[in-house]
C-alpha cells in the first residue's frame, strides 16, 4: 500500500515533458530551453556563427553553468525568451522557412 502511495506522489510530483521545437535537430549538440520550457535542440557552430552573443554564450567561461543530465547528455542552457519569440531568431539564423513578420510587437521582441 506505502508502494502504491509513494508511485502515486512521484506521478503527481513529476514535471511535465518538455515539448520539442519544430526546430530541433537529432545531431544538434546544444538544448536551449526557453522560459515556458520549449527545448530546441540546435548547433553550436551554426549559433556561434550566426551571433557573438551566442558565441559569448557558448564559450569555454560560459560552459560550467551549463546543466546535463544523465537522460540528456548535452549541455542545456535556460533563456528568459519565450518559445514563440526564440523560434523566431532561429528562422533568422538557420535555412528554414523565415518567421512571420507582420507584427511589430514580435519585431520588437526579435531584436
Amino acid at each position: 500500500m506505502s508502494a502504491s502511495r509513494d508511485a502515486t506522489a512521484d506521478a503527481q510530483n513529476a514535471q511535465p515533458a518538455p515539448l520539442l521545437s519544430p526546430l530541433s535537430y537529432n545531431d544538434g549538440d546544444i538544448v536551449i530551453r526557453s522560459s515556458d520550457k520549449t527545448v530546441f535542440k540546435l548547433h553550436k557552430i551554426v549559433l556561434s556563427l550566426a551571433s557573438q552573443v551566442f558565441r559569448d554564450m557558448l564559450s569555454l567561461d560560459q560552459a560550467a553553468t551549463f546543466t546535463a543530465t544523465p537522460e540528456n547528455p548535452l549541455p542545456v542552457v535556460d533563456i528568459s525568451e519565450s518559445s514563440q519569440t526564440f523560434d523566431g531568431i532561429v528562422r533568422l539564423i538557420y535555412p528554414v522557412s523565415p518567421p512571420d513578420l507582420t507584427s511589430m510587437d514580435f519585431i520588437a521582441d526579435l531584436l
